[in-house]
């Protein structure tokens, strides 16, 4: 196992198209001028304090806030979001509703797009004042198909290209023989793209690559590659 210089993004080929994963936990398509995000989990906070939970409020405001500034740093002209935008019926708040009708105000020339996933089935679609066109299904992009769930193992798609997709919030797990750091992460095998969780209030997956596939493991500011050459 090896690992790459560090940096906070980082280009590479998938599906024939050149990819832009960000430390920021975005993938930028540059082509497209299009931002990719999974699982942003918009009001999660305040879902829990509705269930009388004491969790800390600003984390959707900071996470809307982030995706403001990546569309403005890479001239953002399309914003795919590949499921669970936003947590639950309860994370629907007034606060939320006008910071997202704000957003969509201050970028009336962004196109967005929501590839619907199981919190968005359960949270029902966002207001028409968020200017979102829902998905319910995969969605064919030239060689790439953007998607909520990952492939099984073994699992064949039921449409040709390569697969993006969000849903289990990666992550990968870093080791010494005394110690070890959990960090989210991009999984890339062969037929797919797993990204991490955008979110700032999101629980964690500890993958299991297989030998040939690759994790992109992200910290606040940096981004590095490790190829899994063993076991």
């Amino acid at each position: 196992m090896s690992t790459a210089p560090r940096t906070n993004a980082i280009d590479i080929d998938f599906g024939g198209e050149t990819l832009t994963l960000l430390a920021a936990k975005g993938i930028v398509w540059s082509r497209q001028k299009t931002l990719f995000l999974a699982d942003v989990h918009l009001g999660k906070a305040a879902s829990f304090r509705a269930a009388g939970l004491a969790v800390p409020s600003g984390h959707s405001r900071d996470d809307i806030n982030r995706i403001a500034a990546l569309i403005e740093r890479h001239a953002i002209e399309r914003l795919i979001v590949l499921g669970d935008l936003v947590h639950n019926r309860a994370s629907y708040t007034p606060a939320l509703d006008i910071a997202m009708t704000g957003f969509a105000a201050t970028h009336r020339n962004l196109e967005r797009v929501l590839v619907l996933g199981n919190h968005d089935l359960h949270a029902g679609a966002p207001p028409a004042s968020w200017g979102f066109t829902c998905v319910a299904d995969d969605l064919p992009l030239a060689s790439l198909i953007a998607a909520h769930e990952p492939l099984a193992p073994g699992e064949r798609p039921g449409q040709s290209g390569a697969r993006l997709c969000g849903h289990i919030h990666p992550s990968f797990s870093l080791r010494t023989p005394r110690e070890y750091v959990n960090l989210p992460c991009f999984w890339q095998s062969q037929i797919q793209l797993v990204m991490p969780s955008f979110g700032s209030l999101t629980g964690r997956y500890t993958v299991t690559p297989a030998v040939g596939d690759v994790t992109y493991v992200v910290t606040r500011q940096q981004i590095f590659r490790i190829p899994m050459t063993t076991l």
